[in-house]
């Protein structure tokens, strides 16, 4: 036993000697040591037992040496300084804004502090003992344990391990060491990683076997036919799980992204106000001058999940003058993907013969986008077993579209990215040991389709509404219920119904899809019945042929043909429709390198009307560099008889990398003039604080007109401008020039603060600085474009444009806070509901960095310490960890002004005050810690 620790002393020695590890900009209060670098594990022979220990080995926290704990690189072999008791008369270092304490020498640049001091190198590989060691030289290697550590080696040690399962890294637990061998483990850890690995019986009765203390027996893991290994020599334990005894490994399953566990809360209370307006000036004709202000509100209040929103209208010296929009009580139910609404609702259309009605009243909806990150339409979903790791080529008609490491065991793969159509899928199986399988699946698939078992649904009940005066009026003497939901029989059918019913109307309806590998079907069946019309009949076939990525032509065909009787007819219309049989049918292929073909057309047979039809011919092609051109040819008669030719011709060309776009198109019609049109634009060099620009300029038989527009965008506000100019050719002829300006921006609250933004679409983010970071300038979310919102003397910070359940990350940025300023986290996840404020605070109350050098009674510096700083005046403020270098320098940031105190072991602790008046950079110099 006397190796391990001779070897040791002589790393602490060897590290004692390196030159002072130079300091970096502070950036943290965080410091660390540096990680051990995890050695492969070791083989373990079929004779060996499952736990091995070389040699006993004392690493007990409480009475591992500062300096060993840091030569070998161990978090936690760091002295615990919670068991060390202050001494009874601790020194006392009262630090005034012109301190007289003993400064350092100057340092130069490159020894700037850090807020990571210098850790020394770590040891990961101690040797073991050759062979058992005689009673006389166990009682030698005890004298040398206890001049080294000051007292006896214990007989059960404790240590804190990294460890592995499968021989992926998994963190570290405590093991005990008992009579030479590992005996328990630390359950907590262990169970946490397991429960994602083991079977859910096996990871039950593992978790039954935990003892009082929290504690694993070794041998359970044994019995359940975990292969445990300790190796004494890295101080690392590896288990091993069989492929047998492993969960179901689902690769693919869509969910919410880990991070999402660790999002802000959303705030209780919060709202927001948009303001948009506009104003026109017209320099000509006789209603030249300035015209009556336009401004559009719309808002929303949150409270705890309740949202109140609504729009209005207002017109300078209108009749009316004020218009209300919208007004709706909206609460949703993420968990369930449900939403539930009261007030104005605007039914969306799911059936293909329901018709939107705008409704006062209540519905509850399926509603699929508060669950973003879920797959709503059949996916691939394949089982397989695999005996050894494997990597997995996936295949998906003949393209490589993903590539997996899979461990030994269950495998379950989904969501896999299918097209429309036909999808062939292979899985190419290569083991460890270069063996190959091949699997090979099939399936369809048509883009609305529902998943197995999914529903879909949305209910209303309500009353006719529309706006009148500027006013909402409702029809109280029609109510109106109108449903719809579809569900997902199986992966290639899904089925609907659909109801739509009044006291004088009522129509119901029922539709399918079915994806075939020759192509997609889709059907409709509706019954109406009024009153004056008596019930009819509706029908709609579908068929399509989407394009195969195989198929180099890039093909598709859609036809439809739809029956109405002469008795159908739909809510709100006055008559049943004129035809009777609507036949319709598109094509696309590409025909030739760049250049694609599109064919359609629709043929109406009238009832009593005479028939009516439209043929179109459409030609596209890109010619390279951002240079495309188009032309399309419709030739159409309708109902009354009278035919029409129209031919458009246009050229574009996208100059990316200048953000500049230039057309020029021509549009001519048998019964209208030509008209041609020339279009300049330029996209803003960054997304805020920089214009964009765009010119119009349109020739017409009669004249010209000329169009030209910036707009801008800050962090809070909009703005556009807009100049119109029109002149005739002939003499008389009327001019047209208006001058046109756009705004539009927000005000928003949360948790009591109030910011200032451009318009918010949905959810917002507000950064608020803190007392001390007031003034202070805080970027939000850097990037190469700049910030995406800026906390400054104009208040808060807003991020506008979040979208509701979607996972967000909020970076912040201070790179010109004062020195000593600390912005504490800078990075957060934030996941806002609908229409919903976050506040994140930012920054610290810390104003202060300090920085000195601890020596001993003798004056010689305290190199390579570990300790701690605890406040003496704030119970809150959380202790920091204290490391020197090997010349006994520290650097920490993050303070306040009050009273500390500096705890190292086996030391007396050293108290220090930090004045109010004093912030920025303190030096305290060179601090002498005596003995206990």
């Amino acid at each position: 036993m006397l190796k391990p620790y001779l070897l040791a002393t002589t790393t602490l020695l060897l590290v004692s000697s390196l030159p002072p590890l130079q300091a970096s900009a502070l950036t943290t209060t965080a410091l660390t040591s540096l990680p051990i670098n995890a050695a492969p594990r070791p083989a373990v022979a079929e004779d060996e037992p499952p736990v091995t220990v070389l040699a006993p080995v004392d690493a007990r926290l409480e009475s591992a040496a500062p300096d060993l704990a840091l030569a070998l690189g161990l978090e936690s072999a760091v002295p615990s300084l919670g068991s060390v008791a202050p001494a009874p008369e601790p020194q006392l270092l009262a630090l005034e804004p012109n301190s007289t304490s003993q400064p350092e020498p100057s340092a130069p640049e490159s020894e700037a502090p850090t807020a990571q001091p210098a850790v020394p190198p770590t040891t990961a590989d101690i040797a073991p003992p050759a062979g058992a060691s005689t009673e006389a030289s166990a009682e030698t290697e005890a004298e040398l344990f206890e001049r080294i550590f000051g007292r006896p080696p214990a007989q059960n040690q404790s240590i804190s391990v990294p460890f592995f399962i499968n021989d992926q890294s998994q963190g570290q637990a405590v093991v005990v060491i008992a009579e030479g061998r590992a005996s328990q483990i630390q359950a907590s850890p262990i169970l946490d990683k397991t429960a994602s690995i083991l079977q859910p019986d096996l990871q039950s009765q593992l978790a039954a076997t935990v003892d009082s203390e929290g504690y694993l027996p070794l041998d359970q893991l044994q019995q359940l036919g975990i292969a445990v290994v300790f190796d004494q020599s890295r101080l690392e334990l590896y288990l091993q799980i069989p492929a047998a005894l492993r969960r179901t490994n689902v690769v693919g399953a869509y969910g919410l992204p880990a991070e999402a566990a660790n999002a802000l809360p959303v705030s209780r209370l919060s709202g927001y106000l948009n303001i948009l307006g506009g104003e026109d000036i017209v320099w000509s004709g006789s209603n030249a001058g300035r015209q009556p202000l336009r401004l559009s509100l719309d808002g929303a209040i949150n409270l705890s999940g309740w949202v109140l929103e609504g729009r209005a209208d207002l017109l300078e010296g209108g009749a009316p003058g004020f218009r209300r929009g919208d007004v709706r009580l909206v609460h949703d139910d993420p968990a369930n993907a449900l939403r539930y609404m009261a007030g104005d609702l605007s039914i969306p259309v799911s059936g293909a013969f329901q018709t939107l009605v705008p409704l006062g009243g209540i519905s509850v909806s399926r509603n699929y986008s508060l669950q973003p990150y879920r797959v709503t339409r059949p996916t691939g979903e394949f089982t397989f077993f695999l005996e050894r790791p494997s990597r997995v080529e996936i295949y998906i008609n003949g393209v490589r579209v993903r590539q997996l490491q899979l461990e030994a065991g269950p495998q379950d793969i989904r969501n896999l990215s299918l097209t429309t159509g036909a999808n062939d899928i292979q899985l190419i199986i290569t083991d460890d040991l270069g063996q190959v399988q091949r699997l090979d699946f099939a399936t369809a698939l048509a883009g609305n389709l529902l998943a197995p078992g999914l529903q879909q649904f949305s209910y209303n009940l309500g009353f006719p509404s529309r706006s009148q005066s500027g006013q909402r009026q409702y029809d109280w003497a029609e109510p109106q219920l109108a449903l719809a939901h579809r569900l997902g029989v199986s992966p290639t059918v899904t089925l609907g119904a659909y109801a739509q019913l009044t006291p004088s109307y009522q129509m119901v309806e029922t539709d399918g899809i079915w994806a075939s590998e020759i192509g997609n079907w889709g059907w409709d069946i509706a019954a109406s019945h009024r009153g004056d019309f008596g019930t009819g009949l509706a029908m709609r076939l579908q068929y399509e042929l989407p394009p195969s990525p195989q198929d180099v032509t890039n093909r598709s065909l859609r036809l439809a043909a739809e029956y109405r009787s002469d008795r159908f007819t739909t809510l709100g219309s006055l008559s049943p429709s004129p035809d009777w049989l609507t036949l319709s049918g598109s094509y696309s292929q590409r025909i030739f390198d760049g250049t694609s073909l599109n064919l359609g057309g629709s043929y109406r047979f009238g009832r009593d009307v005479p028939d009516s039809y439209t043929a179109n011919l459409g030609l596209s092609r890109s010619f390279g560099n951002g240079l495309s051109g188009s032309l399309n040819i419709n030739h159409s008669r309708n109902q009354q008889g009278q035919a029409e030719t129209r031919a458009f011709l246009g050229l574009s060309w996208l100059m990316a990398q200048q953000r500049q776009s230039v057309s020029l198109n021509t549009t001519a019609s048998s019964t209208d003039t030509m008209r041609n049109r020339l279009s300049w634009s330029r996209r803003p060099d960054r997304r805020l604080q920089s214009p964009g620009l765009s010119l119009d300029l349109t020739q017409r038989n009669s004249g010209y007109d000329l169009s030209g527009q910036i707009s801008y965008t800050d962090y809070r506000f909009d703005l556009g401008l807009t100049q119109d100019i029109s002149w005739g050719n002939g003499a008389g002829s009327a001019n047209r020039n208006t001058t046109r300006l756009t705004f539009g921006t927000a005000l928003v609250f949360a948790d009591g603060h109030v910011g200032w933004s451009r318009p918010v679409t949905n959810s917002f983010v507000m950064v608020v600085p803190r007392d001390r970071w007031r003034g202070q300038i805080i970027g939000v979310n850097p990037s190469q474009d700049g910030y995406r919102a800026v906390a400054d003397r104009l208040g808060p910070a807003v991020l506008p444009d979040l979208q509701p359940y979607y996972v967000s990350r909020v970076r912040l940025d201070a790179p010109e806070a004062p020195i000593g300023y600390d912005l504490g986290t800078d990075d957060y996840v934030v996941m806002p509901s609908y229409r919903s404020g976050t506040v994140i605070m930012a920054g610290t109350e810390a104003s202060a960095f300090v920085r000195g050098v601890l020596v001993d009674e003798a004056g010689v510096p305290l190199g390579l310490q570990a300790g701690e700083v605890v406040s003496l005046t704030n119970a809150d403020w959380a202790a920091q960890p204290l490391f020197t270098n090997r010349i006994g320098r520290f650097a920490l940031l993050g303070f306040t002004p009050g009273r500390y105190e500096i705890r190292l072991r086996d030391r007396a602790p050293l108290q220090f005050e930090i004045a109010p008046d004093q912030d920025g950079l303190i030096d305290l110099g060179t601090l002498q810690i005596g003995l206990p």
